[in-house]
């Protein structure tokens, strides 16, 4: 049976995974609407879509698909209520967000923002993201504190567990990974506001790269601009895609909800719903990812001249793969537009944003890295040695 499917055009290979399938048309994320629906049997979005009550109500879906690790888009309580199935692709981002929060603390033990010798990262929340930073920053060199109270109570980590309040207190630098919610016992709905900023260091750096309203956008704007914590990076927003401008001249690194947008994640997100949909309906699966996923060539490093010590080395390395500060200035460009076009802006930012490839991808010769960094290349950066 071929099935009607509508899917959001920033979907990478929608079309080649998704079109034996039946008739397949695609949209912008935010113009999918309950009259863009039409007979869809089929809906394949991303995070820009509201999938709740008035968008599924008068619809013939039986299937919803989401190419995102978060479902605060989806309105689930809805899709049940209309015997709609749902699926999304959790971990298919872990790997690139793992990378950009290694490139921010690249960036940041480079420079010199940081007091402490052997700092400390406060990882919030450690699941399969959080995990995946705590195990690539102490390869790097950095103390770990890991905060997850749901995980605690459930008895599931892997990595021990510290109280919210120690990572706030003791933390140089603090890595936000977990869901937004607003219900329950652990709430993370402005999780970081006015008291959390003032048990931080002076010193300390946030990274937020999980949900722009985990974070209260004013109270972090004023903790920056009175000198409370030492600055933030922030890759998510609250009323995204039009964030707060005055947070955005405030903060020293800033991207548009991209972390998670390496090609070999979105891709991966992608496969994630295929195999949903064909499992779903009973369809025999035929497409064939792989030549995708594979680089056509080797991805080789040029091992970095005239460094001044391993952070700075290690940072000109990760900058051949994945440069925070190219994307930093492209966001920067929000900037210089009148108000009503930044919403827009934002979304064309993300749409638009250029392939970068997983660092697994990526080789060097082990002798052009000196020898005590090979662990920090290997296991922090995950970057293959080669001979």
């Amino acid at each position: 049976m071929a099935w009607n499917i509508l899917a959001d055009q920033n979907i990478p290979f929608v079309r080649e995974a998704f079109s034996h399938l039946g008739r397949i048309r695609t949209l912008a994320g935010h113009a999918i609407t309950p009259e863009a629906l039409e007979d869809a049997a089929i809906l394949l979005v991303r995070s820009v879509t509201q999938v709740d009550a008035r968008l599924v109500r008068e619809s013939c879906l039986r299937f919803v698909g989401s190419a995102t690790i978060g479902t605060d888009h989806i309105d689930r309580a809805a899709l049940q209520a209309h015997q709609i199935t749902f699926a999304h692709s959790p971990g298919s981002g872990a790997e690139a967000i793992n990378e950009y929060v290694i490139a921010a603390l690249m960036f940041l033990m480079s420079e010199n923002k940081l007091r402490s010798k052997t700092p400390a990262l406060g990882v919030v929340g450690c699941g399969n993201i959080g995990t995946r930073v705590a195990q690539s920053a102490q390869a790097l060199g950095l103390r770990i504190l890991c905060s997850d109270p749901p995980l605690e109570a459930a008895g599931g980590a892997q990595w021990p567990l510290v109280p919210l309040h120690t990572v706030l207190r003791h933390a140089d630098i603090i890595t936000l990974h977990v869901p937004l919610t607003h219900t329950g016992p652990h709430q993370t709905g402005h999780m970081i506001g006015r008291n959390a900023l003032r048990q931080m260091k002076p010193s300390a750096w946030l990274i937020n790269t999980s949900r722009g309203a985990v974070v209260e956008s004013r109270a972090l704007r004023q903790a920056l601009l009175g000198g409370s914590i030492a600055g933030a990076i922030l890759d998510v927003w609250e009323n995204e895609p039009a964030p707060s401008l005055s947070l955005l001249r405030a903060v020293r690194l800033a991207t548009p909800h991209i972390a998670g947008h390496s090609f070999d994640g979105k891709l991966l997100g992608t496969v994630k719903l295929y195999r949903a949909v064909t499992h779903h309906f009973g369809i025999e699966p035929t497409w064939d990812h792989w030549a995708l996923a594979h680089p056509a060539a080797p991805l080789c490093l040029v091992p970095p001249r005239g460094h001044r010590g391993q952070a700075a080395w290690l940072d000109r390395l990760t900058r051949q793969m994945y440069d925070l500060r190219a994307d930093d200035a492209r966001m920067r460009t929000l900037l210089d537009l009148p108000p009503d076009a930044v919403g827009s802006h934002f979304r064309q930012l993300r749409s638009t944003y250029p392939p970068r490839r997983a660092f697994r991808w990526y080789q060097i010769p082990t002798e052009a890295v000196p020898a005590p960094w090979h662990g920090a290349v290997r296991h922090g950066l995950g970057v293959r040695l080669v001979s």
